[in-house]
This record gives structure tokens, C-alpha cells and sequence, in this order.
């Protein structure tokens, strides 16, 4: 989804960083507008307004509309799916035109991010918990509102099964036990916490987590609303953190479920949820909340301007550092590829996705570049489903190798000759620079395999 949405966009408004950003901007604003739309629905304006300004106001949604990933469509689907399936149920499920576009917003977000698959999982839980609408699992909608959602995921099957499962074994370290051990380990689990506090602001987040676990007490007493948002947003949240304690987890997963949850936190700092007088005094954070979390949003944007003036730039406290210099190298590295291998002699390769990736965009005319294969037993990318480049011995490359990695091994074996032919140098800050060495392999061989 993310590609064809890139490719759309690019098509459009050429290719360049803003021809590549564009979508995600555009995915942001329409996901906070449907997270208005369910503020609204639910409990009024006011709700739907402080929905938007909690989610907006967050480090986590200004990189969310910067950096085009496959969060970007997740996050919109996600949200829209949560406006469409409460208005295929609100009125005791008698909406098929609303079943269906639930339905097909969440297929376009299974063909976004496999996360999307926990939608229609947590379905079933909201309609036993809310009493009112437990009736609805002996009706037909729901049912086809999963089987039409699941059934976007049969090209992906297809493709799957012709490509040797791919997508299993690009996935599968995601859910490995932390190293040292199949028990638990906090480590994970605190990781998980300082990214939230991070992503969300502290006391959002905080907030979040104390209104949306005390409403967890007599979930299945409470108004159907609240148990939609706690379904949606607190039930999911704690499975993900409870997962931490055995592996490691990445700090985007949880952000589907903030959606929900940020309803929830605007619903009760409005009055309109009946918390009781136990989290009356939480309230006077509601305001100190939302206030710190819009300034480290206008801090997330300027930060990257204040660092360059400073002898942070480039290190490791830089959160900037992976995503500056790329231009220049592709410029230099351009340069170079037209004075040994001029016009279309030759290849580009180099060993990690991101340089492949950052050399594909930026090295003038946008070549082909080639991932040259790690070693065998790694996870497949969409490098090792390409068709790799002619072999012969007229075949050279140019192989672009970061120095703190070095040449791979199987480099040698696979060209009749491999020599050195330049450095190049990126600075990044006042001492530290981006590395890379040049080699010109003639005579390709073979192309390695990963299986």
C-alpha cells in the first residue's frame, strides 16, 4: 500500500523528498479529522476538538507526518475504521453500507501493515463485553464483516506462496524471545515505557493509562461507548506491554490504539464519563498535559535546526543523524559511478537497505541500485525477490561498502577481480562524518544467494 501510494504521489508531484512526504502529511491530517468525526459522534464537538489537539500534540504524530512509513495509511485506516464499525453498530447493527466500508478500510490497512490484523480481532471482545450489542454476535454482519475484511489478504497469500513465504521470514525475529533466555525480561518492557513517554508526552500518556485502566473495573457494566474506547484502545495496549516481558518491541506498535484512547482521555477531561471522585484530582494534569505535549511537538520541529549549531550534530544524541547526509553522498557517489563506469556500464551495490535505498533516490537520473546479498539464513527483502544484475565478464560494479562494516566476504568469490578505488567522506557534525570505501569488482562471477 505504502508503494503504490508513494509511486501515486511521486507521479504527481515528481520525485523528490516532498513527492515522497506528501502522503504522509496528507494520511495525518485526514486521520485526525476521523478521529474529530468519532470525538463527535460519541460525546460532542468538544470531545472530537480535544481528540485532535491530544493526538496532534504529540513527538510521535509530527514524525508520523514527516517520514512516509507504513504507519502513515495504518493510522488513517485504523481511525476511520473506528468511526465506521461504531456507526455499524450504534444503531444495533442495522447499517450494511457501513459494515462494508468498515470492512474495506480495514482491508486497505491489512494491505498497509499487518498490525490492522488486531481490528477485527478486538471486534468480538467489544460485542460480548457491551451488553447491549452482545446480541449482534448472533447476526450475520459481523461475520461478514471479518470474512470481506480478510479477504484483501488473498493477493498477499498468492503472492506469498509463489515467493517461499517471504513475508513470514522477513516478520519472524519480530517475535523472538530476548536474547539469554525463553523467561521474562524487563528490559524490553521498560524500553517499551521510555518510548511511550517519549512518543505520547509523559503525562498524556499517563493519563491515558490511569483513565483507561480504572475503566477497566465492571467493563461489562458500563455505557457502550466506554467500552468501545477500552476495548479499542486499553485491552490492546496492556497485550503489547505484556509482550515486551518476553521479547522485543518496537515503539510504533502501540499507536493504532491511541486513537481510541485519546477519546477516551478528552471524554473524561470534558465531565462526560462518569469516573467518580477517585480521579477528580487527575484532572487539573488534563490542561499541563496537553500544553507540554504541543511544546515538545514545536521542539520535535526545531530541534533538528538548533542541533546543527551545536557539537551535538552528528552524534549519537542527534535524533536527526540517520536521515542527513544522503544527498551529498548520492551526488558524490553519482560522480564517481559516470568517471569509472560512464553511461549505463555497469552497477551500483551495497550491502544495507537503507544505503541501497538512500542511493537509489539520490544519485542523479535515480538508477537501479542492487543490495548486494547478505549472508545466508537472512531475512529476505524485496532486494533478493528482484532479479539481480547480469553476470559475464564484461560485468563490473561499483560496490559501495560503509567502513565500520567492511567488504563482505563472499565479495572476492564472486568477481574475477575486486580493488579499491576511493573514499568517500559525509560530514555529518563538527566530528563525526559518515564513512564509506569504494571498490570496483570486474568480471562478475555469480551473484550470491541468501538460501
Amino acid at each position: 500500500m505504502v508503494a503504490w501510494m508513494i509511486g501515486g504521489s511521486t507521479w504527481l508531484l515528481g520525485s523528490s523528498p516532498f513527492g515522497v512526504r506528501f502522503p504522509a502529511v496528507l494520511l495525518g491530517t485526514l486521520g485526525l479529522w476521523c478521529l474529530y468525526g468519532l470525538g463527535r459522534r460519541f460525546y460532542g464537538p468538544r470531545v472530537g476538538f480535544w481528540a485532535v489537539v491530544l493526538s496532534a500534540a504529540t513527538p510521535g504524530n509530527c514524525a508520523l507526518n514527516l517520514i512516509m512509513t507504513i504507519d502513515a495509511p495504518l493510522m488513517l485506516f485504523w481511525s476511520f475504521s473506528l468511526y465506521g464499525l461504531w456507526r455499524s453498530v450504534e444503531d444495533s447493527g442495522r447499517h450494511p453500507f457501513w459494515w462494508m466500508m468498515t470492512a474495506f478500510a480495514v482491508g486497505l490497512g491489512l494491505l498497509s501493515k499487518q498490525s490492522m490484523l488486531g481490528f477485527p480481532a478486538l471486534l468480538p471482545v467489544f460485542l460480548w463485553a457491551s451488553r447491549k450489542d452482545r446480541h449482534l454476535l448472533r447476526g450475520p454482519w459481523p461475520y461478514l464483516f471479518v470474512l470481506f475484511s480478510l479477504m484483501f489478504l488473498v493477493p498477499v497469500v498468492w503472492w506469498n506462496f509463489r515467493h517461499d513465504w517471504a513475508t513470514l521470514h522477513h516478520t519472524a525475529h519480530y517475535f523472538e524471545h530476548v536474547k539469554g533466555g525463553v523467561g521474562l525480561s524487563l528490559l524490553p518492557f521498560l524500553k517499551l515505557l521510555g518510548t511511550q513517554l517519549g512518543v505520547l508526552s509523559p503525562l498524556t500518556w499517563i493519563l491515558m493509562i490511569v483513565v483507561g485502566v480504572a475503566g477497566l473495573r465492571h467493563l461489562c457494566r458500563r455505557d457502550r461507548r466506554e467500552v468501545f474506547l477500552l476495548v479499542f484502545g486499553v485491552l490492546p495496549l496492556l497485550g503489547i506491554f505484556l509482550l515486551s516481558l518476553r521479547q522485543k518491541v518496537h515503539g510504533n506498535w502501540p499507536g493504532p490504539v491511541y486513537s481510541a484512547l485519546a477519546v477516551l482521555l478528552a471524554a473524561w477531561a470534558v465531565g462526560a464519563l462518569p469516573q467518580g471522585p477517585r480521579l477528580s484530582g487527575w484532572r487539573s494534569l488534563f490542561r499541563p498535559a496537553w500544553v507540554t505535549g504541543a511544546l515538545l511537538s514545536i521542539l520535535a520541529y526545531v530541534l533538528p535546526f538548533l542541533l546543527l549549531a551545536t557539537p551535538l550534530s552528528g552524534s549519537r544524541l542527534d535524533p536527526t543523524v540517520r536521515v542527513r547526509g544522503w544527498r551529498e553522498l548520492g551526488t558524490r557517489i553519482g560522480t564517481m559511478k559516470e568517471a569509472i563506469l560512464p553511461g549505463d556500464r555497469g552497477f551500483i551495490a551495497s550491502p544495507r537497505r537503507q544505503v541501497v535505498s538512500e542511493l537509489a533516490f539520490y544519485i542523479p537520473g535515480q538508477p537501479q541500485v542492487f543490495r548486494w546479498p547478505p549472508h545466508k539464513g537472512s531475512s529476505p527483502t524485496q532486494y533478493e525477490i528482484w532479479p539481480p544484475p547480469s553476470g559475464g565478464s564484461d560485468a563490473e560494479a561499483l560496490l559501495v561498502i560503509e567502513a565500520k562494516r567492511g567488504l563482505p566476504k563472499n565479495v572476492h568469490s564472486s568477481f574475477e577481480q575486486v580493488r579499491p578505488v576511493g573514499e568517500v567522506s559525509v560530514p555529518l557534525g563538527p566530528e563525526k562524518n559518515r564513512l564509506f570505501k569504494v571498490y570496483r569488482g570486474s568480471g562478475l562471477l555469480r551473484w550470491p544467494s541468501i538460501k
